[in-house]
């Protein structure tokens, strides 16, 4: 065999094993927050035990409520949230193609770890996390999550909750840097779901006082730059928060987001680029509900059309 091509097959493919070494990396990482988690809830579950519900109805007590009809005016928000949320999600899943800018012309990844021509922008992407499921789509570089939170800490939200994980998904994508410089990362995304809080007291003043009473709902989107152990990022963050009797939501009918990071990076190693959303939902108390769907059947999701590279070397004079 020529020196050459033995040189040659012995390179080929870094990229993509840095490519699948962060992914089982961040797997990894999902696991052992779950677990942790789940440890943590089922302890708090032993510790509080059947007390819970005693405590809670002492309380209730205590400040002259009325249970039931707290939990009628809750299912009554509930079928009211519910039916709005139907209609909105209706209206932005008819089916209507998002054309790229003029300017913009893609390429596939590159399959091997040859240079890429600068500047490019590469789609679909050349993996997804997490994997094995509906939930990410590397082919045409969209991920479909959905989040929903209600009743944590107990019926009024009294009780130790642990901080849950998100629900997330990421894209990845690779190349192998030529020399070190600059390189500029922009994503492209079209978002379509829906965001949205809710709480409801039943107009008390005393619920509407308790700051256990409570939901939030957070997007984070979030772009990094991996190269040999060291982490460029930057994030956009939308978010709800509320508590009493609020009604809140945020819809995105195929908005169109532009993220850029400029990131450092060294000469032949491979770069490896995430594109990840982070969905956080957080309903306290049986009156409080959160829920974020980026999920949809047709346009509903959070993609990628477009990742758009520049590269600008850097020179030693």
């Amino acid at each position: 065999m020529k020196p050459g091509k033995r040189d040659g097959s012995r390179t080929r493919g870094k990229v993509q094993q840095a490519i699948a070494s962060a992914i089982r990396s961040e797997e990894r990482c999902l696991k052992q927050r779950v677990s942790r988690w789940r440890r943590f809830t089922k302890m708090e579950e032993k510790i509080a035990g059947s007390e819970k519900e005693a405590a809670e109805l002492r309380v209730l007590e205590l400040l002259g409520l009325d249970r039931k009809r707290l939990d009628a005016s809750r299912r009554a928000r509930a079928r009211v949230m519910s039916d709005e949320l139907r209609k909105r999600l209706r209206e932005h899943l008819s089916p209507r193609r998002i054309p790229l800018p003029a300017w913009i012309n893609v390429v596939p990844p590159p399959l091997s770890d040859e240079p890429l021509k600068f500047p490019v922008c590469l789609f679909p992407a050349q993996g997804c996390t997490p994997s094995g499921g509906t939930s990410c789509d590397a082919a045409h570089a969209t991920l479909r999550l959905s989040s929903t939170s209600s009743g944590l800490g107990g019926n009024l939200g009294l009780f130790a909750v642990a901080s849950m994980p998100p629900v997330s998904g990421s894209l990845w994508y690779g190349f192998m840097s030529p020399v070190s410089g600059v390189l500029s990362v922009t994503a492209h995304l079209v978002l379509s779901g829906f965001m949205a809080i809710y709480t409801s007291t039943g107009g008390s003043w005393i619920l509407n006082a308790l700051s256990t009473v409570e939901a939030s709902a957070e997007l984070v989107m979030r772009i990094s730059v991996h190269q040999t152990g060291n982490t460029q990022q930057t994030e956009r963050v939308i978010s709800l928060r509320g508590h009493g009797d609020v009604i809140d939501y945020v819809r995105f009918d195929r908005e169109r987001w532009t993220m850029t990071l400029n990131a450092d990076v060294g000469p032949a190693e491979p770069v490896v680029i995430r594109v990840r959303a982070e969905l956080y939902a957080f309903g306290r108390s049986d009156y409080a509900s959160s829920l974020l769907l980026f999920n949809g059947s047709v346009h509903g999701g959070i993609s990628v059309p477009a990742l758009c590279l520049s590269f600008v070397p850097h020179f030693i004079l």
